[in-house]
């Protein structure tokens, strides 16, 4: 009967022991998998801050080339009339001759 006594409680230890060791384990996993989700939290910060950026980078450039367009526009339609002009000088010029 004794025997048997301490067999059970050896059994009882084993399983305290093996279920403590179990909590600790889950506990690590745990700190572990909140760690790693900090580390996703500051990533995801950061790649929301680095696509606002792009983003106003983005409409500034689209400003800036329709700027260079109006003004390509322009240039080419001042070119166009001095084009015009020098053709017409150089008509006149070859009627008086």
């Amino acid at each position: 009967m004794q025997i048997e006594m301490n067999q059970l409680r050896e059994e009882s230890e084993a399983s305290k022991f093996e279920m403590a060791n179990k909590i600790l384990q889950l506990e690590v996993a745990l700190a572990e998998v909140e760690e790693e989700n900090k580390r996703l939290k500051r990533i995801a910060a950061t790649n929301r801050e680095t696509l606002e950026e792009a983003e106003r980078s983005q409409k500034e450039i689209i400003a800036e080339f329709a700027r260079l367009k109006a003004n390509n526009a322009s240039l080419t339609a001042a070119h166009q009339k001095e084009v015009q002009r020098a053709t017409s000088i150089k008509h006149s010029g070859v009627e008086l001759s």
